[in-house]
């Protein structure tokens, strides 16, 4: 497990490609390097069940099942990568069946500002319509302003009859803190 990273800026990236089951723990590792920042903009329980739940989209089968994992890095290193959902009901945050989703961006804190958070957003939108789904949905919160801007800038619009507040789910908040901790939904179509 690296815990700093040279990188360079290159034209020479990896594609967007899918996870090989044998990086799963190295993609796991750098979903909790990249929302690590995050521990104290969130509620101690809720940041806590966000790692674990994050942890979880890479060792647990069922999550797994239903979506696609694609990374993009440099010579071997996994540097970035984003959760596909064909169909984002299967996702769990009550998203219309139909919809296509995206989840668990993340890019390494080494490796950020090279574009590679767009590559990987991009690539999932690609997917959803090679699916031929037309409208794609994620959720954001307001402590990953970064993540927002870039939606934005690729066509997102707000959906608020699909925003939630975490502190209301079970999954991420299992002591029933009362810190709201609102997740805004966007879609793009």
């Amino acid at each position: 497990m690296a815990t700093s990273l040279r990188v360079r800026p290159s034209n020479a990236w990896d594609m967007v490609r899918y996870a090989e089951p044998a990086e799963f723990d190295d993609v796991a590792d750098l979903l909790l390097r990249a929302n690590r920042q995050y521990q104290d903009a969130l509620p101690t329980s809720i940041h806590r069940a966000y790692m674990n739940n994050l942890r979880a989209l890479m060792s647990d089968p069922v999550m797994l099942d239903r979506c696609e994992i694609m990374v993009v890095g440099q010579s071997g290193a996994v540097l970035g990568c984003i959760a596909f959902y064909p169909d984002a009901g299967l996702e769990g945050f009550n998203w219309p069946k139909g919809w296509a989703g995206m989840r668990a961006l993340a890019v390494d804190p080494a490796a950020r500002g090279l574009g590679l958070g767009r590559r990987l957003a991009e690539a999932a939108i690609g997917r959803a319509r090679a699916f031929g789904t037309s409208i794609v949905c994620l959720h954001n919160a307001t402590f990953q302003a970064p993540a927002r801007k870039l939606y934005l800038d690729l066509g997102f619009v707000r959906c608020p009859q699909y925003d939630f507040d975490a502190a209301d789910v079970p999954a991420f908040s299992p002591d029933g803190g009362r810190q709201p901790v609102e997740a805004f939904a966007l879609r793009l179509t």
